[in-house]
């Protein structure tokens, strides 16, 4: 995404968010926070809500009961 390429970015990002389903850290949540921001900035574009609704999803199964 930093690249400009929000296609790229955000299929690097599902492949980010495969991964870390089950690794719980505060500070690998801080870096996916950063990761949606950034896509966020690219607008509603089909990928970019695709990625930053299923990255909100795998946020919100992270967060402690």
């Amino acid at each position: 995404m930093r690249a400009g390429d929000a296609d790229a970015g955000c299929a690097t990002g599902e492949e980010v968010l495969a991964m870390v389903r089950d690794v719980r850290s505060a500070r690998l949540d801080d870096h996916l926070h950063a990761m949606l921001a950034e896509a966020r900035r690219f607008g509603g574009a089909r990928a970019v809500r695709s990625f930053v609704e299923h990255g909100e999803e795998v946020l919100r199964e992270r967060v402690p009961a």
